[in-house]
């Protein structure tokens, strides 16, 4: 959801915060394809790969609900990685921590197409819908007061 819903000066703080991470983010891309002497961006690349695994659970725990998510994203998701997985496997056997990596990937993304398939179904939707209506999340819970245990 980003920065909706934010007040003025925290929308800016988070556009400054977004706008570092994207600089931080593509120096030590950069300097970690120098290190590893990794021309392709096969180790980069499946690291980020596992990371968005990873964001979407989060994403769907944290929301609580299927907004702004899609079975097909994540079957599309992980269709795409295991060919990538499957190239990596044929051309270069032995990258044992890139196959790894794969294997993680794999695992993450059918617990997400798992996840998102149930909360569909929870919110009484069907999950092959291509377009379902949209869904309102819930609001958050409360914080608890100050002082209470």
């Amino acid at each position: 959801m980003g920065a909706q819903g934010l007040p003025e000066a925290a929308r800016k703080l988070f556009q400054r915060l977004f706008l570092a991470l994207v600089v931080v983010a593509g120096i030590e891309l950069f300097l970690a394809a120098r290190e590893f002497r990794d021309i392709l961006g096969m180790y980069s690349g499946c690291a980020l790969n596992v990371g968005i695994s990873a964001a979407f659970i989060v994403t769907l725990v944290k929301r609580r609900s299927s907004a702004g998510q899609s079975l097909y994203v994540g079957i599309c998701k992980m269709m795409g990685s295991l060919l990538a997985g499957l190239n990596t496997l044929i051309i270069f056997p032995d990258r044992h921590l890139v196959l790894s990596w794969f294997v993680m990937i794999l695992v993450l993304d059918l617990v997400y197409i798992r996840m998102i398939y149930r909360q569909i179904r929870s919110e009484g939707q069907s999950p092959w819908k291509l377009n379902r209506p949209r869904v309102i999340p819930p609001a958050p819970a409360p914080a608890p007061a100050r002082g209470s245990r």
